[in-house]
């Protein structure tokens, strides 16, 4: 069953106080790429230097801020013609958002748009709801990362847990018309890795 507009509310804000916590924890190990917001942070703080927070939480929680007063300005110039005054930067500002956005429509695209809101909350290691991509190499000694046969970039994405390659590669879709993504599992003749297409092609 897909989850409501109300339902996706309650699910960001909880994410986003999860996310929130995690911002005092000094981080460890950060990732080789981080989002925008989580770059600047680490740059401010001197490149030598290692900040005391965490700076993937702090990524995923300003991103998913910033998305939330995005989302809720183009639903309230769509649903009142009216541009909202700006909110303020404050966490309760953002709930007051996620709150508003959920008066102003009960529409699934807006449902749909929360949940990816959500997504790098989810995608944190303290929280671990949602898998976070890697960029796929089929065997150690491989010196690029292969290409979508699709759109031909190296934008293929792994989720190691359930096997699933995606791409990442903007309106790629499949002989099927669907966005290209496949399975990876591993040829029963030799034992190597081979990835079989949703829409039942070889990769």
């Amino acid at each position: 069953m897909t989850a409501t507009v109300a339902e996706e509310g309650l699910a960001l804000i909880e994410a986003l106080e999860a996310a929130r916590t995690c911002m005092y924890e000094p981080d460890q190990d950060l990732p080789e790429q981080l989002t925008g917001t989580a770059s600047a942070l680490r740059k401010n703080a001197g490149a030598k230097s290692t900040p005391p927070w965490n700076a993937q939480a702090a990524a995923a929680y300003f991103d998913s801020a910033q998305s939330v007063r995005l989302l809720e300005q183009e639903l309230t110039i769509e649903v009142t013609g009216h541009t909202p005054r700006p909110r303020g930067g404050s966490h309760e500002n953002t709930i007051m958002a996620i709150h508003m956005i959920t008066r102003l429509t009960t529409d699934d695209t807006a449902a749909r748009q929360l949940r990816h809101i959500r997504t790098p909350c989810d995608q944190l290691p303290a929280r671990d709801t949602q898998e976070r991509p890697t960029p796929i190499r089929l065997t150690a000694d491989a010196e690029k990362p292969p290409l979508c046969p699709y759109c031909r970039t190296p934008q293929l994405r792994l989720f190691q847990r359930s096997g699933r390659v995606v791409c990442f590669y903007p309106n790629c879709t499949d002989h099927d018309g669907n966005r290209a993504a496949a399975s990876l599992t591993r040829n029963h003749l030799d034992g190597t890795p081979m990835l079989i297409g949703d829409d039942g092609t070889t990769w």
